[in-house]
């Protein structure tokens, strides 16, 4: 029984009986996790230090009666009430699932069989003939389309963002290609669709502070940093911000102006991206399907918006990510030679290429490549060592822990590191710097 019920916080979803059927995963947030090592704490200390009045009643030693007395309390008041409360649940999916079969089966008329006449020349036959019942229909008939999944592998758009967009995006495009049945897919839908709409709102945070510009929802960001994490709400609010700022750029700023406009009816990019927001919090709440046509169902319903949307967010194919490994002085030319990796694209191992520049560029940070100059992406992604992953990877920045410094969260596998370096950057992340070159 493992359910996601978190809402869309950056925080691992919640899984029931995920620990021995009895516990939820994680359990820091099962509170009869927390009264199973409280009651289990409490009656091991009790023995193991007692009071000077109380008589000793055991030949036992003494660590030997803690341990005992331990195991027996967490016991009877921890792993029993788990063990009902286990039972409970069972009881409640079971009726719930019953309750469902029965919704889904429509009521039939009851069958009625003709007796069979008999004559005196024709003997009874020994039994009667069973009565055919027909198949029963499901509520809602899941079309064959819906199913099939090799569409999504082979669609032109998924392709073409696959080869095209920045690389975190990129990235998550090519496992939902490479899904193996609909309702992983769907999970990766979910995901894409998550990570287009941070790399949409990070596009949108650097330009502002790279020109200077503040907005509502950027002090609202920096706000999100330092309580209770980043969520793509945030993300897409940002990026709806930019829309004025970015009509009034005085330079060319390729398609994001006219991807972020509102079209007919209140569609384009962000209605997409809202439409997706609430599947992912359907999902989060204890809502997503329940088997793989179910799934197929919703995935067909989310896969149109999904679409639309990558295909709409294609100019960030004109603001490149680039990662800057060396850059030269050319004293005669009076530039900068630059060796640098082009973050496009699903490939982790980025292409090299060569780029003359007049503005100082720092090495190990990430860049766009703008029209209006290179814009620094640092603090909102950086690219770090990850110990769980023992390789360099790119993450963004989710949330301040005011111990540790500002939680990254790895873009390809989500994994959680820390850098103390950026808290400065991240609490001020809604108040520009100035340009690439002021900010090292």
């Amino acid at each position: 029984m493992r359910f996601s019920l978190d809402p869309d916080r950056e925080v691992p979803p919640r899984e029931l009986g995920g620990i021995l059927g009895l516990y939820d995963k994680p359990p820091y947030r099962d509170w009869l996790a927390w009264w199973t090592a409280c009651w289990t704490i409490f009656a091991g200390l009790a023995i193991a230090f007692p009071t000077t009045e109380s008589a000793r009643t055991s030949s036992l030693p003494r660590w030997l009666d803690a341990l005992l007395a331990a195991l027996v309390f967490g016991l009877l008041f921890g792993v029993i009430p788990a063990y009902v409360r286990l039972l409970v649940r069972r009881r409640v999916i079971r009726q719930r699932r019953r309750k469902d079969a029965a919704a889904q089966v429509p009521g039939q008329p009851a069958s009625s069989v003709e007796p069979l006449s008999q004559g005196p020349s024709h003997p009874a036959p020994a039994r009667p003939p069973l009565p055919v019942r027909p198949p029963s229909a499901p509520s809602r008939p899941v079309s064959l389309a819906t199913l099939d999944l090799s569409s999504i592998q082979r669609n032109s758009v998924l392709t073409e963002a696959r080869s095209s967009l920045p690389y975190p995006v990129a990235r998550s495009v090519r496992k939902l290609q490479l899904a193996g049945d609909a309702r992983e897919m769907y999970d990766v839908a979910l995901r894409t669709a998550e990570t287009l709409a941070t790399v949409l709102g990070i596009t949108g945070a650097a330009w502002a502070r790279h020109r200077g510009v503040t907005t509502e929802a950027l002090d609202k960001l920096e706000v999100a940093y330092v309580t209770r994490g980043v969520s793509q709400g945030h993300w897409i609010d940002v990026a709806r911000s930019m829309e004025s700022p970015l009509a009034r750029e005085e330079g060319p700023v390729p398609g994001m102006a006219d991807a972020l406009r509102r079209g007919k009816g209140g569609s384009g990019l962000l209605y997409d991206l809202d439409q997706l927001v609430a599947e992912w919090n359907r999902w989060a709440h204890g809502a997503g399907p329940r088997n793989k046509p179910e799934a197929a169902e919703r995935l067909a319903e989310t896969m149109p918006h999904l679409e639309r949307a990558l295909e709409r967010a294609s100019f960030l194919t004109e603001w490149p990510w680039v990662l800057i490994e060396k850059s030269q002085w050319r004293r005669r030319e009076r530039d900068f030679l630059v060796s640098a990796s082009r973050a496009m694209g699903d490939h982790p191992d980025f292409d090299h290429m060569s780029i003359t520049t007049t503005e100082t560029l720092a090495d190990d940070i990430f860049y766009i490549l703008s029209p209006t100059g290179a814009i620094d992406l640092t603090p909102l992604v950086v690219i770090r060592p990850c110990p769980t992953c023992h390789q360099r990877e790119v993450a963004y920045a989710d949330k301040l822990d005011k111990n540790k410094g500002v939680s990254l969260k790895t873009f390809d596998r989500g994994h959680v590191l820390y850098e103390p370096s950026l808290v400065d950057e991240i609490r001020t992340i809604a108040h520009p710097h100035g340009n690439a070159s002021d900010a090292i």
